[in-house]
């Protein structure tokens, strides 16, 4: 079959549907921006202690915005971070602990035995996208030459069923706990502890 006039059209139409799609995306992302600006907690905080949507880039910053830490975290994204952070919020008082998140998040290991009878059970409740959110790091970070990369390939290399979902769940877990302590303390910063 020839490329033809027909095919030129269907191709245009598509590009163009495409460049739509990326100017839709563009603006959202700069919305996105613009309302985490708007929020002071998610500002860092320059070595002079002035506080903005600027503050924290330099290097002797004291704290950097919380997107940007949480940028750090292997496998999480500044767009992942940003969708977190408006999943759970910057406020971690609500969460008393990290496993308070992560068990709102519905990541909370469950035994789902009753007797000699096993099965599923029913499905766990919390937020599913902050939930979604954190495996989708996970499986970007099992990709890594990190501590959490070589955390998802241990544990989907052990033998039994679902290796890699229940890695996946393990590793997301992990993330919502880093999570929790760098928006916890404005002024920590993530540290790899390696892949070995």
């Amino acid at each position: 079959m020839r490329f033809g006039p027909q095919h030129a059209h269907t191709a245009a139409s598509l590009l163009r549907a495409i460049d739509l799609l990326e100017a839709e995306l563009r603006e959202l992302q700069e919305r996105v921006t613009a309302h985490l600006a708007a929020i002071p907690a998610s500002c860092g905080v320059d070595a002079d202690g002035a506080t903005g949507p600027e503050a924290g880039r330099a290097s002797g910053a004291a704290g950097l915005p919380a997107a940007e830490r949480l940028d750090e975290i292997p496998g999480l994204g500044r767009e992942s971070a940003m969708a977190l952070i408006a999943e759970i919020g910057l406020d971690m008082s609500r969460f008393l602990t990290p496993q308070a998140l992560v068990s709102w998040a519905g990541l909370t290991p469950t035994a789902r035995q009753s007797g000699l009878r096993k099965g599923r059970g029913e499905k766990g409740h919390g937020n599913t996208y902050a939930k979604r959110i954190a495996v989708l790091a996970a499986y970007a970070a099992a990709n890594t030459d990190t501590f959490l990369g070589e955390r998802f390939r241990h544990l989907s290399s052990r033998p039994g069923r679902g290796g890699r979902q229940k890695a996946g769940c393990a590793v997301a877990r992990s993330i919502l706990i880093i999570v929790w302590h760098l928006l916890n303390d404005p002024a920590a910063r993530y540290r790899d502890l390696g892949s070995d």
